[in-house]
């Protein structure tokens, strides 16, 4: 993390708490978007205590956020469902109704490769998206990076192409719980799925 900070020109100062990610989605007009045009930004920590680093991407931004999934004031909270620990939380927090959607929902998919999109419930946001990560290795670090990187693609693009207008999404630090993943590869695997994604999607709000 601390090398990721140092390349974006970013302060970033450790922390034990959990850690999502928060993408705010940006309007994307231009072709030609690229890491060159991003405008990197220093994190005022005493403004946002739970903020670790924030990276300004045109009018949006990616924010590595030291708090509860639970708790992101955004459009989209996603879930990695595949998290038995944190599949429960959520549920248990979203309330019954959630609950029996999802469980509905899951009589007919295949829940090792399909996403599941429910209401809010308790929540402070519009929909969760439950999305499954499977990796066939921890061991090797470019096919866990390739399952963390398909996993935020795969996420991005149903928000993306979504018919109603997202403009933000919550992320969980996947891996990095009691599977204990390395934390940069985690990051970078994020980050850079989260800039590819938005580099081929034009978007119009």
């Amino acid at each position: 993390m601390k090398s990721i900070a140092q390349t974006h020109r970013t302060e970033l100062k450790p922390t034990i708490e959990s850690t999502v990610e928060r993408l705010h989605i940006p309007n994307m007009r231009n072709k030609d978007f690229s890491l060159s045009n991003i405008d990197q930004t220093q994190t005022v920590l005493h403004l946002f205590p739970n903020m670790v680093m924030n990276t300004a991407i045109h009018n949006g931004s990616i924010q590595l956020v030291a708090d509860d999934l639970i708790k992101q004031n955004v459009d989209v909270i996603v879930v990695c469902s595949t998290s038995e620990v944190l599949l429960k939380n959520i549920l248990e927090q979203a309330g019954l109704v959630v609950t029996e959607e999802y469980n509905r929902l899951s009589i007919s998919v295949n829940l090792q490769n399909s996403l599941i999109e429910t209401g809010p419930g308790n929540l402070n946001c519009k929909a969760i998206l439950f999305v499954p990560w499977v990796t066939q290795t921890m061991s090797d670090s470019k096919i866990l990076s390739n399952s963390i990187f398909e996993f935020v693609s795969k996420s991005l693009h149903h928000i993306l192409y979504h018919p109603k207008v997202y403009r933000t999404v919550a992320f969980p630090a996947i891996g990095c719980g009691l599977i204990q993943c390395p934390v940069n590869i985690v990051a970078h695997a994020m980050i850079d799925a989260t800039i590819t994604k938005l580099k081929e999607t034009m978007l119009y709000f």
